[in-house]
């Protein structure tokens, strides 16, 4: 199949992807501030057995810019967009389903419960699931819990189910951003998150310095409200029992 750069336009914007190789489809997802080449080394070993499907979201490369002001919504929506517009189809049940695609929750109340019918019905069929985020929870301006693609991932794979991650904490996207960064030191970077598991684990282990922000996913496991600070000890202790150590902390990022 060819890899030239081809365009395709929903919902009125144009979405800039490349297909390489054949087979079963992986799609890979760029993160912010990279572009779909950034996966050249992982397209250059999926493409010898699956048709490897890449794209710039909104706002990046090639693609037309997003809406003002712009939501995850619609992000999901370019992707399912993009996937309608080339040889795939939706479909309702997992009877007819080759893979799961899970780019997080629908609405912001959503619980596991939502999704389990699906998972149950995919399982039997041994259907790979891609995850494209595998944080378990993320916080909403304000303070608020919700729940993301990592808990929907995480349930299938208690039910046996085989998931692929891409993501952090793996080192396929910050390849992907040193890429993008070629000829910036490391020791000028900084890895900022709220997130021992995915966003501190994952950048030290590519060996960048980290700020941990105190007040976001952790707030309730160190007892203060969003955006506070903890005392050192609580947070020293935190770590400790997560095996991860950030180089700082800080209560909020502010802009």
């Amino acid at each position: 199949m060819s890899d030239q750069v081809k365009t395709i336009t929903t919902g009125g914007r144009a979405t800039a992807y490349r297909e390489t190789g054949s087979g079963e489809a992986l799609v890979f997802v760029h993160g912010v501030g990279s572009n779909k080449d950034a996966w050249r080394p992982q397209i250059e070993h999926f493409a010898t057995s699956h048709r490897v499907i890449r794209y710039d979201t909104l706002g990046h490369g090639g693609s037309d810019l997003p809406p003002d002001p712009a939501a995850l919504d619609d992000y999901v929506a370019q992707l399912l967009g993009l996937l309608d517009g080339l040889d795939y189809a939706r479909v309702d049940g997992a009877g007819e389903a080759d893979f799961v695609l899970n780019t997080g929750i629908i609405d912001d109340s959503d619980t596991l419960e939502r999704f389990r019918p699906a998972l149950e019905a995919a399982r039997p069929r041994d259907l790979p699931m891609i995850c494209a985020n595998p944080d378990l929870v993320v916080v909403r301006h304000g303070g608020a819990r919700v729940l993301c693609a990592g808990a929907i991932a995480a349930e299938y794979e208690r039910m046996g189910g085989t998931v692929h991650y891409f993501g952090k904490p793996h080192g396929a996207i910050y390849q992907a951003c040193f890429d993008v960064l070629d000829g910036v030191a490391k020791p000028r970077m900084l890895a900022v998150g709220d997130n021992l598991d995915t966003d501190i684990a994952g950048a030290a282990a590519v060996g960048l310095r980290t700020a941990l922000i105190l007040g976001g996913v952790l707030a309730d496991a160190l007892g203060i409200a969003s955006g506070e600070t903890a005392p050192a000890e609580r947070v020293s202790a935190l770590c400790a029992a997560r095996g991860v150590t950030p180089d700082m902390a800080v209560p909020a990022l502010v802009w």
